[in-house]
């Protein structure tokens, strides 16, 4: 007898399994010019919202950090991750009078500085990174040859 455990939708172990993520890129490009704007996305996630591990004398359903308590019995809690959208731009400049193939480019990753969901289960720093970005806004510049 095999058991089938679904687990999309779920974060467990400090990882989560949504049902849908994706990154979604317009390009444009005219002459040397160019620009990209990207929407990365991830689904609602559940989690446990049960603390009994840790021994505390205040639970995680006392505190009001499980938006689905179960009062009778607080291993039954859950906790939603709600979904999540980050945006990143980014502009080059790829000049055609040059002998070699170089370019240029700067963006920010994560354009309205968005954070992850608060996970109450994961063990680093309150978010899952094998899931979600890093939190906050990152600018950059960059420059390519290739040879």
């Amino acid at each position: 007898m095999s058991i089938v455990v679904e687990l999309s939708g779920i974060e467990r172990n400090d990882r989560g399994i949504p049902q849908w993520k994706f990154d979604l890129t317009a390009d444009w490009k005219k002459g040397d010019w160019g620009a990209s704007w990207t929407m990365r996305y991830v689904d609602s996630l559940t989690e446990s919202c049960s603390d009994f591990q840790d021994g505390s004398p205040v639970s995680f359903v006392a505190l009001g950090l499980c938006s689905n308590p179960n009062t009778t019995d607080e291993e039954l809690s859950t906790n939603t991750l709600g979904s999540t959208s980050v945006y990143d731009l980014q502009l080059r400049w790829a000049p055609s009078g040059w002998d070699t193939d170089v370019q240029f480019s700067g963006g920010i990753q994560n354009l309205f500085d968005n954070d992850p969901p608060a996970c109450t289960s994961c063990s680093l720093n309150g978010y899952d990174p094998s899931t979600y970005w890093p939190q906050g806004q990152f600018f950059y510049l960059q420059a390519s040859l290739k040879l």
